[in-house]
């Protein structure tokens, strides 16, 4: 009896700790582990907003104060989510179930479900995001002047006149809101003068001036909902960038100044209007994204226009902007497969010696998919702190392996350079890729990074038994 009794209170006060650590803690974001992802996730009423992290990565770096300062935020509103934080480097077995492939990555868990964070990477904005998917979906406001100011600073907003708080019509809008109460603010007013079958819904966005929409249909009131939720065109930023890769359309990139998007405006909106069901018309500011232009989608002369269909990119080959027509022609081309597509990649070099021979854009399939050699390459960047530790016992491998005659090793900078085989796909560095001798298709190494790893992995997956004092090979 006394045992059970015992074992009763131990019981209890487990659950008491597992409790106060789910809890949100004012100022705090929780480590999350394999061992305790959870029995946190389990116990937290309101979900947890997790980030996946690498230590190495510089955005992490940078957002981290932003995500720290949200969780003061909602610390002190009482809020019932908490934030915590994975290193996706250590914990690869959550980073790969929840498949992250880039950092940082950020994922609400509540329960047994999950999904996408689509606000800013900013306290406010993690703060607001997190009001919007534990409080009501739809904000009523007494009069339209109320709901206006509503809508100030919001990225988009959908605010619906409905004849009466019981209208049919105002269910279908609120069902909506509920199932996509991320993608923007939803708000509601009542106003008695007018009947059921003139009940609308306006859009408010940064870039538009309101268009309006009757409120009928759930089919129609969707359709018109994701329609606008993105602008016909306008800025990119840290705000909205979520929201136009969730769309799942194709991009749109115009590059440029301020001054070229004022001046290319009206004519890119043009094509917009005949195109937007397909694509997302953004603007890449050369102001607030000075490098990403270059580094990102390989445009160097300004302004400039850029089709990304999926990993693909197609740049427009003028860089005036004076008829819509051309700029569709354009993408009707790409459409087609007319327009060679574009390939980050830095110059082959002139002398490629090894023992870690050096891969480029340009020559990658010709260097890495080999009839009869078996093929390690590293992709690296070179800020990346792990990529430079771990180098050296790269070099060091390479050079015991060079008699290895049927083995390349190889490097590629992955912050400079693009694959043009859609099998080679790297979120992280160092990302190491295995192909053996007369195969497409990689195997990534995820084993212990040191020579005697590599070399167990080599004797495990080689083409051919390791040889000690094989004949030297340079041929490439």
């Amino acid at each position: 009896m006394f045992v059970f009794f015992f074992n009763q209170i131990c019981l209890a006060f487990l659950f008491v700790i597992v409790r106060v650590l789910a809890s949100p803690n004012p100022g705090n974001v929780l480590e999350l582990t394999e061992s305790n992802f959870s029995k946190i996730v389990d116990v937290t009423e309101g979900g947890v907003l997790v980030q996946f992290y690498a230590p190495w990565c510089h955005h992490c770096k940078e957002f981290l104060p932003e995500f720290e300062s949200a969780a003061k935020t909602l610390g002190v509103l009482n809020s019932t989510v908490l934030l915590a934080k994975i290193d996706a480097t250590k914990e690869a077995k959550l980073s790969s179930r929840y498949d992250i492939k880039g950092y940082p990555t950020l994922k609400y868990f509540k329960k047994n479900s999950h999904q996408d964070y689509k606000g800013d990477r900013s306290a406010i904005g993690i703060v607001n995001w997190v009001k919007q998917i534990t409080g009501p979906c739809v904000t009523h406001a007494e009069t339209k002047e109320k709901a206006t100011q509503l809508a100030v600073n919001q990225t988009v907003s959908f605010i619906a006149r409905v004849s009466s708080n019981s209208s049919e019509k105002l269910k279908i809008f609120t069902e909506y809101a509920d199932a996509h109460r991320n993608s923007a603010t939803f708000i509601a007013y009542v106003d008695p003068q007018i009947k059921s079958n003139e009940e609308t819904v306006t859009v408010v966005s940064d870039n538009t001036e309101g268009e309006t929409h009757i409120l009928s249909t759930k089919d129609l009131l969707e359709a018109f909902c994701k329609r606008e939720s993105l602008p016909l065109f306008g800025p990119i930023n840290a705000r909205n960038f979520e929201s136009y890769y969730a769309s799942g359309l194709s991009l749109l990139w115009f590059v440029g100044s301020k001054e070229d998007y004022l001046q290319a405006s009206s004519v890119i909106k043009e094509s917009a209007k005949e195109l937007r069901e397909k694509y997302s018309f953004l603007w890449l500011s050369t102001t607030d994204f000075p490098g990403h232009a270059q580094s990102a989608l390989g445009v160097a002369k300004y302004p400039a226009l850029v089709a990304q269909v999926k990993e693909d990119k197609f740049v427009y080959p003028k860089n005036e902007f004076t008829n819509s027509t051309d700029v569709t022609a354009f993408i009707r081309s790409v459409e087609k497969g007319e327009v060679e597509k574009f390939l980050l990649s830095e110059e082959i070099p002139e002398v490629n010696e090894g023992p870690v021979y050096v891969v480029v854009g340009k020559n990658f399939n010709k260097m890495v998919i080999r009839p009869d050699k078996d093929v390690f390459l590293m992709v690296y960047a070179p800020w990346c702190g792990h990529c430079k530790n771990f180098a050296p016992i790269y070099n060091e491998f390479a050079k015991k392996m060079k008699n290895q005659s049927n083995l390349v090793v190889a490097k590629i900078d992955g912050s400079s350079n693009e694959s043009p085989n859609p099998d080679f796909v790297w979120g992280g560095y160092p990302t190491v890729f295995f192909i053996k001798a007369g195969s497409k298709t990689p195997i990534i190494y995820s084993e212990k990074r040191s020579v005697e790893g590599l070399q167990a992995f080599l004797a495990k997956h080689g083409s051919k038994p390791i040889l000690a004092d094989s004949a030297t090979s340079d041929e490439l």
